[in-house]
């Protein structure tokens, strides 16, 4: 009866161990730390993904503007010489692809933007 009594307190002594509260508390800390650094990658990689956004946003201006430009002069300043060069569209982006908000919501004001450009040149 005293070995049961004996291992039972031994089993609660490691139970109270293991609810230390310096142990809970160190542990608390860590994993803060921890959420704080993977919030920082998060900030960073949401600012990459804004800049690569406004960097492929650029790109396609620059091959418009430079394809209406050979279109409008193919090569040289003659009108008499100019024929129509096609232009190709980019594909449009599959919308049910990205998770994250935040890049949905830029796709669409994108969109959005990219029509009323459009209107704009056709009106």
């Amino acid at each position: 009866m005293a070995t049961d009594l004996d291992q039972q307190l031994v089993q609660l002594d490691e139970l109270l161990g293991l609810l230390d509260a310096k142990a809970l508390r160190s542990a608390q800390e860590a994993l803060e730390h921890q959420i704080a650094e993977l919030s920082e990658q998060l900030e960073a990689t949401r600012q990459s993904l804004a800049q690569a956004h406004a960097q492929r946003k650029r790109l396609a201006r620059a091959r418009l503007l430079l394809n209406d430009t050979v279109r409008d002069t193919n090569g040289n300043g003659d009108p008499a010489l100019q024929h129509k060069v096609p232009v190709e569209e980019p594909e449009p982006e599959p919308e049910n692809t990205v998770t994250a908000p935040v890049v949905v919501e830029r796709r669409n004001n994108g969109s959005e933007r990219r029509q009323i450009e459009d209107r704009r040149r056709k009106g």
